[in-house]
This record gives C-alpha cells, structure tokens and sequence, in this order.
C-alpha cells in the first residue's frame, strides 16, 4: 500500500516541515520530541506511578480516552474535508481520474493519507495509557483497553470515510466542512441524544443511542454504563456504512465525478 503514488503525494504534500531547511527540520523534530518527552515524565512517573493507590491511574485513563474520543470527533469531519474538493477546485480532477490508476487506489489513497495522522495522534497518548493500564490491572482490564482502541480506529475511519465521501460528492470544501460536521457532531451525536431523551425521556439502554460516538467510548472504557449488545451493533453498523460509503465511491469514482 505505501507503493501507492497517491498515497505518497498526499503525505508528501501534508508535511510542511518538507519545505524548512535540514537543520529546522531537526530542531523542530527534537523540541517536540523533548516536550512529549517531558509531558510523558511528570504524567506518567511524577503523577500516576507516584500515587500509591490505583485511583489517579483509573481516572486519567478516562480522561486521556475521552480526550482522545473529543479529538477524534472534532478532527475526523474535517481531516478529509478538502482531499478531493481541492483538485476539483485546482481543475486536476479530472487528471487524475483519467490516469492509469483503478479507483480504489485513488479512495484508498487519500483516506489513508488522512487517517495517518489520526494514527500518530492515538499512538502520542498510547504511553500513558499504557501506564494507568500497567499501574490498575485490576480495574483496568485487557479487554477495555482492547475495546477502547478498537472504537477510536472504528470511529476514526468511518468519520473520516464520511468526510472523504462528502469531498467527493460536493465541488466546495466549505461545503464539504459543513456536510461532515453536520452527518458526525449535528446527526450521530447531537440528533441521537436529542432523540432517544424526547422518545422516552431516557439516554441509557436506547437504540437510538447505538450509534451516538460518545456513548460507545462510554460503554467501552466502563462497561456498565450501559447494558446489552449495543456496542457490537454500533461497530458493525460503521463498518458496513465505511464499506458502503467505499465501495460506492470505488465504482462510480469516474461515472459520479464527470457527471457532477
């Protein structure tokens, strides 16, 4: 897959730092590595390994995941909101639609070009999670862990899946912004709290809460909040919507693009 040229343009293309001489490079790639570093330190040996009990490990570990879950809610929407908007607005679509490459190098390219940078962002707070994991084993179990990850990827391609399929449907990136937004933050967490509370008063054990991306990071870092086989249903339900959203795009990329 990293064979694939669009893949490698868009990354390429995304790495400002590119374009700063060797030096800055280095330089700038050291200071963050030293402010991680230390932000790694004080959280992890100063404030968790410090505490003798396991209550400061549980409770940053649901701060980190929420955090973690907020970010990927916020960013998604948008990360692929202009992947195929900005060639149409710089007239290279076309090009590009009309080169040797199959469709599906062109969707997969663009959408792992976008969900790498989600990747480094789970892998930056993979550490200190790792350690409130370590220090509260009992508590913190294997399989929440194993669930909470499982989620963030889930949700992480599928929101970004959408924000590619909007990008492909609409010729603007403002639009394209606003359509993404509204599908993840308006309609599958705003729409379906607002729903279930005014269908029967009541957020827990809902159906129309299935789908809602805050409560799935809920269930699994916690999974008494709430009971039943929700949360399988919800994975399944993204994952066949980022396969038909996918799919879709693969094989009607050319035929969808010239028509619009």
């Amino acid at each position: 897959m990293i064979s694939n040229p669009v893949l490698r343009k868009e990354l390429a293309g995304n790495v400002r730092m590119r374009q700063l001489p060797r030096v800055a490079r280095v330089g700038c790639l050291l200071l963050i590595a030293s402010l991680i570093g230390t932000i790694y330190y004080y959280v992890i040996v100063r404030f968790i390994l410090a505490d003798r009990g396991t209550t400061t490990a549980v409770d940053t570990w649901h701060v980190v995941v929420i955090l973690q879950a907020a970010l990927i809610c916020l960013i998604s929407p948008s990360i692929a909101a202009n992947s195929i908007t900005r060639e149409k607005e710089q007239q290279t679509w076309e090009m590009l639609l009309f080169t040797m490459l199959q469709p599906s190098q062109i969707v997969f390219g663009k959408l792992l070009a976008r969900l790498y940078y989600l990747g480094l962002m789970i892998l930056i707070f993979m550490p200190i999670e790792l350690a409130c994991w370590a220090k509260a084993s009992n508590e913190i179990t294997t399989a929440m862990v194993a669930l909470t990850y499982l989620v963030m990827a889930v949700s992480a391609l599928c929101f970004t899946t959408i924000s590619l399929y909007v990008s492909w449907v609409v010729k603007r990136t403002i639009y394209s912004i606003m359509s993404g937004y509204s599908i993840v933050i308006g309609g599958l967490v705003i729409c379906t709290s607002l729903s279930a509370a005014v269908v029967n008063g009541s957020l827990a054990n809902n159906p129309l809460m299935w789908i809602n991306p805050i409560l799935m990071f809920g269930q699994a870092i916690d999974p008494h909040i709430v009971t039943g086989g929700d949360l399988t249903v919800a994975i399944i339900t993204y994952l066949l919507a980022t396969a038909l959203m996918l799919t879709r795009m693969i094989i009607r990329l050319r035929d969808f693009s010239l028509e619009a």
